[in-house]
């Protein structure tokens, strides 16, 4: 109880205190800048929004057995982006076409109509410097933290892929057979 009456009080004389104090006031400002351009996204040649195409060269399917199936090699350019650019996300969806599990990443799925290979998908790699590739995920998300971040080192800037035929993980490469094969991904550049 005493606690309470030395608290009341306190509270008592601390409340007169602040009728007394006079308000204070002061301006906030506000800076920045609204950036109209970005960076200009090109594949083969072929600039965003316009669809590429990558043609895959044709293997033997013992190779895609062997893990020696060799699909193709493309770049996506990005030119003319702001200075103040220094990094970007590429993120990969499967766009008109399923996606297979892998061990450790998502591949894209054989969507040909006609003739199609079966037990047969497309993995997509990056080149991340020093000669070291890496699975890129086609889920839009990512396989490692900051594994799809790309650093600029200049205004323009060439990230270099590979794909590979392969046989997605937990299907039988004896039932795999030759055929066509079709798929399609869209991709996302976010600037940061």
């Amino acid at each position: 109880m005493w606690f309470t009456r030395l608290s009341l009080a306190a509270l008592a004389a601390a409340s007169s205190q602040l009728a007394l104090a006079s308000p204070a006031s002061s301006v906030l400002q506000f800076e920045g800048a609204v950036k109209g351009t970005t960076c200009t996204v090109s594949v083969g040649g072929v600039e965003a929004p316009n669809p590429a195409t990558v043609i895959l060269q044709s293997v033997q399917l013992e190779d895609v057995k062997n893990l020696r199936g060799g699909g193709g090699k493309f770049d996506i350019d990005l030119k003319n982006c702001p200075g103040v650019l220094t990094r970007v996300r590429l993120i990969f969806q499967a766009a008109n076409s399923g996606t297979v599990s892998g061990y450790a990443s998502e591949f894209l799925d054989n969507m040909a109509a006609s003739d199609p290979a079966k037990n047969v998908a497309l993995g997509l790699l990056a080149d991340r410097g020093g000669n070291r590739w890496e699975y890129v995920r086609i889920d839009g998300k990512t396989l490692f933290p900051d594994s799809d971040i790309y650093i600029f080192r200049k205004e323009e800037e060439k990230v270099k892929f590979e794909t590979v035929y392969l046989i997605p993980h937990g299907k039988d490469k004896e039932e795999a057979t030759a055929g066509n094969f079709e798929a399609a991904m869209q991709f996302t550049v976010l600037y940061q």
